[in-house]
């Protein structure tokens, strides 16, 4: 049984009650409890922060195979830039997504026709009025596979009109915008 020293405060720290009952309750005493709790505290920071992530998220890869899932699923057509390099929008929306049930919802685009040419392919989500949303390389798996699939946080859209880009990184200061779709959530 450990034994509590109440002269604790002369040793030079201050006296804890609560730290002292939990030792008396945990094999190896005080040394013990101070080791569960910075644990517990370690835990319980790494909860926050991941919380913190994933609400911030606006979107993220999913594997192909998602096709086969139950997740809700959404083609988006794209358009390839004409020959002189410009991708025209249709007199309508690509697509309309409704996201007023979902938590999350998984668009797919089809990648065989989109020229490659060895270059960075990034995909840039942006809102209606221009600014961006979710910006990252396009992985080269989903070259292989023909297509990618995107998981969209419906917590981050809210009604309205987005663009959704694949960018050509030519060089540093040389971006192409070579393929777009327009689509609108509604809720």
């Amino acid at each position: 049984m450990t034994t509590r020293h109440s002269s604790s405060s002369a040793v030079g720290r201050p006296a804890r009650p609560w730290l002292d009952d939990l030792a008396d309750r945990i094999p190896g005493g005080r040394r013990n409890a101070r080791i569960a709790l910075v644990a517990l505290a370690v835990v319980l920071v790494t909860l926050i922060t991941l919380e913190i992530v994933s609400t911030s998220r606006v979107a993220q890869w999913a594997p192909v195979e998602v096709v086969t899932s139950r997740e809700p699923l959404q083609d988006l057509p794209i358009r390839l830039a004409s020959s002189d390099g410009v991708v025209r929008p249709a007199h309508t929306y690509d697509a309309v997504i409704d996201m007023k049930s979902i938590e999350h919802l998984v668009v797919g685009v089809d990648l065989d026709y989109l020229p490659r040419q060895g270059t960075r392919r990034d995909v840039v989500i942006r809102a209606g009025d221009g600014a961006e949303m979710f910006r990252a390389a396009v992985p080269e798996s989903y070259f292989t596979e023909g297509r990618f699939m995107l998981r969209l946080f419906s917590r981050h859209f809210p009604s309205g009109d987005y663009t959704l880009e694949i960018e050509a990184l030519e060089d540093i200061d040389d971006t192409n915008v070579v393929a777009a779709s327009w689509f609108q959530v509604s809720r």
